[in-house]
């Protein structure tokens, strides 16, 4: 192999592994469908973050909203769950009745959310 091939394979490797750099490197394009205001900046999050906050803490939610003894010991179901622009509803179950909260949210300037306000609807 000549010198000029040489060359020209060592810049097209060169070029090679630069592309896969970038294209690796890339951060994976999202699509925020929530961005909540916080203070004077905005923190965008996608709604799988709100919507597994709430999913942990389900339990701990409805014991906090209700006073009956009962839910302390239940365990319950997400059957449908919607939250956009800092306020959503999650529909959920105990296996024998469905039930439906409203709720708010904010997010902390890290991209945390929490539930300020949780209301089970009668």
């Amino acid at each position: 192999m000549s010198r000029t091939n040489i060359i020209w394979v060592l810049i097209l490797a060169i070029i090679v592994v630069v592309i896969a750099i970038v294209f690796f490197m890339k951060s994976p394009a999202t699509t925020p469908a929530d961005t909540a205001a916080i203070g004077t900046t905005t923190t965008t999050v996608a709604p799988e973050t709100v919507e597994s906050y709430v999913t942990a803490n389900l339990d701990d939610l409805i014991a906090e909203a209700t006073t009956s003894t009962s839910s302390a010991t239940a365990s319950y179901d997400i059957t449908g769950y919607e939250a956009h622009g800092g306020a959503g509803t999650v529909r959920y179950t105990d296996g024998t009745t469905t039930h439906t909260a409203d709720f708010t949210y904010n997010v902390d300037e890290r991209g945390y959310p929490s539930v300020t306000s949780f209301t089970i609807r009668q």
